[in-house]
């Protein structure tokens, strides 16, 4: 077996051992970029936009509910009938919502693309 010194603190181990020290300083280093990029990437997006989302209004409608005698009050079971107008309406809402941050995002990369 090939000994070698190991460079971090000039300590003779064997190769393996050196093999071994060196892929997990690289390691090291790679999870603190890794840690580094994330958490300026979660601050990055807060900084540019400022603007304030609203939701749409969600109505709470009360359905009572006995079982063995306790009473269960659900705010919102009401949304779980689907072939209701306001339940599907109500569903429609939240999905212009939430894609519209998508369909917003795609408008400069389609236009680029009708361009080529």
């Amino acid at each position: 077996m090939r000994v070698e010194t190991d460079q971090t603190n000039g300590k003779t181990l064997p190769c393996a051992l050196c093999f071994v020290a060196g892929r997990a300083l690289a390691l090291r280093r790679k999870m603190i970029r890794a840690l580094v990029v994330s958490l300026a990437l979660n601050f990055v997006p807060a900084g540019l936009a400022q603007q304030t989302q609203v939701f749409p209004p969600t109505s709470k409608q009360a359905v009572t509910d006995e079982y063995y005698g306790i009473k269960l009050t659900d705010d919102y079971r009401w949304l779980e009938d689907f072939n209701d107008p306001a339940v599907r309406h109500w569903a429609d809402k939240q999905n212009r919502f939430s894609r519209s941050p998508i369909r917003n995002s795609r408008k400069p990369r389609q236009s680029s693309l009708k361009a080529t």
